[in-house]
């Protein structure tokens, strides 16, 4: 069976959100488990970003902020 994945794939997000990088995101739902990151749309989930937490590492800030911003994020 596959292992959890480690808490900084998760970390990294609610880093991002904590950051300057974050500015301007509000009211929004956002979903993460392992390397999976989604948005929470008019109560629909849609997928933002996916890394395999099994063989790659954490999202990097600056890339994961890229990633909101081009789902439509301001």
């Amino acid at each position: 069976s596959l292992a959890p994945p480690p808490a900084e794939f998760i970390a990294q997000l609610y880093a991002l959100l904590a950051s300057d990088l974050a500015a301007g995101i509000t009211g929004r739902i956002f979903s993460g488990a392992g390397g999976y990151v989604g948005s929470v749309e008019a109560g629909t989930e849609s997928l933002i970003a996916f890394r395999d937490h099994g063989t790659e590492p954490p999202w990097p800030l600056e890339e994961l902020a890229e990633k909101l911003r081009a789902s439509g994020l301001p």
